[in-house]
């Protein structure tokens, strides 16, 4: 007998009787199911009611943990910078080497906000109409690698994408500063775009010594370091990376190349063509 209430059924109930019931059964098993329906729904309204609070006290925890967070880190990542720019510093060595300890420090609380507003939710993609061939030379750009250390190859052609840029640039930019640490080579690093059915892919190959057996999966886990990693950094930039390409509808994926070194490859879905205000209207 279904349990219903209003226009949802909550469940059913199952009976087991020696004969064809009576109409004074039934009657009696329809009151039974009526309120066993209602008691259900209740019980359920009551445990969403719990869970709606529980989120909504997670968010203010999570943002109390952001703002303690920027606050504890980044403030003292500011003064550093100022200190660069005092003359009481003995040389250039001193300056330099400051600068790069900011821009560690930096990067690593940055990765650690980004990885805990992805598993919370609260990192959403802004989706804007974007060239692919543009997109992925300003990630190159911004990745600050030597023109000559990079070989770029793009199709022509390729069909406009819905992504936020800031977002998959990111993402690219940790390949690329992958392949840069763990390449171990002085072959470039070789950057495509292509388009394949219905996907775009983008993909930053190296020639270094290339994937472990079993590590094409691990390198995206959470502070993941293989046994060949150099010093430096917590393992979180592949893991934030897939998991930025993933709540675009997309996958990241790590493979061996023939002849040596990785390749990993961004697959986004291509999606409707973009269409003009009066195509829309039409």
């Amino acid at each position: 007998m279904p349990l219903v209430s209003g226009d949802r059924a909550e469940g059913v109930l199952t009976v087991r009787l020696s004969g064809t019931p009576t109409l004074e059964q039934r009657e009696l098993l329809d009151a039974f199911a009526a309120q066993l329906a209602l008691f259900v729904k209740k019980e359920r309204a009551l445990e969403e009611s719990r869970s709606a609070q529980i989120s909504q006290q997670s968010q203010k925890l999570q943002k109390a943990l952001f703002d303690s967070v920027s606050h504890e880190l980044k403030t003292p990542l500011a003064a550093m910078s100022v200190a660069l720019q005092s003359p009481k510093l003995s040389g250039q060595a001193d300056r330099a080497e400051l600068q790069q300890a900011v821009q560690r420090l930096t990067r690593t609380v940055d990765h650690l906000l980004d990885a805990t507003r992805l598993e919370s939710g609260l990192l959403q993609p802004v989706l804007e109409w974007c060239e692919p061939a543009e997109l992925v030379r300003e990630a190159i750009a911004s990745s600050g690698l030597n023109d000559s250390a990079i070989r770029i190859n793009i199709d022509n052609g390729l069909p406009a994408i819905s992504v936020d840029a800031r977002l998959i640039q990111q993402a690219l930019n940790a390949l690329l500063s992958n392949a840069a640490a763990h390449g171990g080579s002085d072959k470039p690093i070789e950057v495509s775009a292509r388009r394949d059915g219905a996907m775009f892919i983008i993909s930053v190959a190296d020639r270094g010594p290339g994937l472990a057996p079993g590590e094409e999966n691990k390198v995206f886990e959470k502070f993941y370091r293989g046994p060949r990693t150099r010093p430096g950094g917590i393992g979180l930039g592949l893991s934030i990376a897939r998991q930025l390409v993933e709540a675009h509808g997309g996958q990241m994926v790590a493979q061996n190349r023939e002849g040596g070194g990785a390749r990993f490859s961004i697959r986004l879905p291509i999606g409707e063509p973009m269409r003009l205000p009066s195509e829309a209207t039409a």
